[in-house]
């Protein structure tokens, strides 16, 4: 401890020999502000007792590898000191620390220090003293970068003496020339935030849209990051290391939801390469800021060309990927990858001159505004894309909108395929069970009572989905109605109704079992390509025809059975049988055999709870026994 005390005692005496030893810079009307260029005693170390320099101005960059730390003093006497007397430096360093007669009066590090970008200055109070009494000045900048006069660390103006609250004064008005000056792109980021959130509402409105929620990444995923390097040039949020991992993970990562955007756009399947991609995107940042910062610590310069190159070799893949991408899809026939192509035609073109054309784009002034590549080429790439995306939005919209009013016209039709309620059949007991999957389909069943005591009953099932199957179904129905009252045969009744549907020439086809049971529970059917009917849990022979509506020339087979008492017929249709589970299984016709003594709600409930995929219909006619 001891020696660490003494080892501080020698430094703080070297330290105001030094402050001794500089030149004195004499000021006049100090209420200006006045700008301190020099003379300068410059130092290079720690410990500031090396070699000094003595310079004119500012130290000039020598090569590519700048000390790790540099002092400057110099002693200044004013004329005619200013009420609150002050200093504004200005710096462009990690950090740095200012010392007034010897006692460090300010300094700036870790999340508030400065960078390369912000140079925001520090303000320094001075003691209040007499005219003509000395001050030493010294100043320690940690990590240095090269200004753009080729000064290391300051420059011309960026000490300023003057009363403190001019010196205040001054800095916000450099704030805010710079905020200005940023503006565009802060407006920019907000738009962003503003566009993504718009984007993931509307996807969390209709999940099948995945290209709204891609295109929400990108956006949330660019505009906090160039929201961040606005900060970074008014007033830093991180520190240099932070920031140039946070720039580039912004500029590199955000192409890899933007591939999502283009395969969900143009209903293309991303494959594991292209997945692949994807991830090096997000993670190629990490290891180009781990490499930026160990090889180029020192040089602000030498690390903007880095990162430049860098940008360059990371984008130029999705850059020429993506267009040749677009045009293969337009080649093929894909009309929603033709509306992409001036957008990204456009802002790549921006994107690659600003990095390959040395100069082109690096800062864009509109009056106190300003732009770069990167601002103009998202620019012209939001302002491109917006149109197709509200154009593609309102179609998919008028189409959802459509298709809504459709499954709603077909729902209704529907109802009416099945009947509210059953009539009685003389010495049987019949149940239904009907359970419409979430997409209108096309099953039905009639029961229909008839003037010789006989009773029709018809399970038909229409190919198809949605309000076309729903159209075909109520016409399937209104014909077995009309064919009930004529007292016909199962057969002659499938032959009557196959004339209808092919005349009405709707298109599809309709499997239909007709049964007509006689009060003696004689039963006669006919099968037009329906699943056959159980009796008793045995399969009944029941050869099919062609289904109905296919083709006028067909003849229906008619065969008889008779129901003894305790007899249990049922009828259902296919999606019974075609029910499946998560992991691809059917329900299939063992299943359903097994159950067919069951009523028809137990079977329906089953079939629906293992996984339904299609309407399920079941109707069960059980004769009743001899008391």
């Amino acid at each position: 401890m001891r020696i660490a005390r003494l080892f501080v005692c020698v430094a703080m005496i070297a330290f105001g020999a030094r402050c001794a030893a500089a030149q004195v810079v004499e000021v006049r009307n100090a209420a200006g502000p006045v700008a301190i260029t020099g003379p300068w005693l410059v130092e290079e170390g720690e410990s500031g007792i090396g070699n000094p320099r003595e310079l004119a101005g500012f130290p000039k960059a020598s090569g590519t590898k700048l000390p790790a730390v540099f002092w400057l003093r110099t002693t200044i006497r004013l004329d005619e000191p200013p009420a609150s007397p002050a200093l504004l430096v200005s710096p462009i360093a990690d950090s740095c620390a200012v010392f007034v007669n010897g006692v460090q009066a300010a300094q700036c590090r870790g999340l508030l220090g400065l960078n390369g970008l912000a140079h925001r200055g520090v303000l320094v109070p001075l003691p209040n003293i007499a005219a003509g009494q000395p001050i030493s000045i010294a100043i320690r900048l940690l990590r240095p970068r090269v200004v753009a006069s080729g000064n290391v660390g300051l420059g011309l103006g960026d000490v300023l003496l003057a009363n403190e609250h001019t010196l205040a004064e001054i800095r916000t008005a450099r704030d805010a020339e710079r905020f200005f000056g940023l503006l565009p792109q802060t407006l920019l980021c907000i738009g962003e935030l503003l566009g993504g959130t718009v984007l993931l509402v509307l996807f969390a409105y209709d999940r099948r849209r995945r290209e709204y929620l891609w295109f929400a990444l990108f956006l949330w995923l660019d505009g906090p990051c160039s929201l961040e390097s606005v900060f970074e040039r008014v007033y830093p949020l991180f520190p240099v290391g932070g920031a140039v991992w946070f720039d580039l993970f912004g500029l590199i990562a955000r192409y890899a939801p933007l591939i999502g955007f283009l395969a969900a756009f143009t209903n293309v399947r991303v494959n594991r390469w292209i997945r692949g991609y994807q991830w090096v995107l997000v993670t190629l940042p990490l290891i180009l800021g781990m490499v930026t910062l160990e090889q180029h610590q020192n040089s602000w310069s030498a690390v903007s060309s880095w990162i430049v190159g860098s940008l360059l070799w990371a984008q130029l893949p999705f850059v020429i990927g993506s267009l040749l991408f677009l045009f293969w899809q337009w080649r093929k026939g894909n009309t929603e990858a033709a509306l992409l192509i001036p957008s990204f035609l456009l802002a790549n073109g921006v994107e690659m001159l600003g990095l390959t054309v040395p100069g082109w784009g690096r800062h864009i002034s509109f009056g106190r505004f300003g732009w770069d590549f990167d601002d103009l080429s998202m620019f012209f790439f939001l302002v491109s894309i917006a149109p197709v995306m509200i154009v593609r939005h309102w179609r998919i919209t008028k189409e959802h909108a459509r298709a809504t009013a459709e499954l709603d016209a077909a729902r209704e039709i529907q109802q009416r395929l099945v009947p509210t309620r059953l009539p009685e059949i003389a010495g049987c007991r019949i149940e239904a069970a009907y359970m419409p999957a979430d997409e209108v389909g096309g099953d039905f069943y009639q029961v229909l009572p008839r003037a010789d005591g006989s009773t029709l009953i018809a399970v038909g099932d229409v190919s198809g989905k949605g309000l076309k199957a729903a159209m075909t179904g109520a016409l399937a129905i209104g014909a077995l109605r009309t064919l009930a009252a004529e007292s016909l045969g199962p057969a002659a009744v499938l032959t009557r109704l196959n004339e209808e549907l092919v005349r009405a020439q709707n298109g599809g086809f309709v499997t239909c079992f007709c049964a007509v049971i006689a009060p003696d529970s004689m039963l006669r059917f006919a099968n037009a390509g329906h699943l056959a009917p159980y009796r008793n849990g045995t399969e009944v022979e029941a050869p099919g025809a062609l289904p109905l509506g296919l083709s006028p020339d067909v003849l229906y087979a008619e065969q008889t059975l008779r129901l003894e008492p305790g007899d249990r017929l049922t009828l259902l249709s296919d999606g019974v049988v075609e029910a499946q589970n998560a992991s691809g299984e059917l329900f299939g016709f063992e299943r359903t055999r097994g159950m067919s003594r069951q009523t028809a709600q137990a079977i329906a409930e089953r079939a629906r709870s293992f996984g339904q995929a299609d309407d399920i219909t079941v109707v069960t006619l059980e004769r009743a026994a001899f008391a």
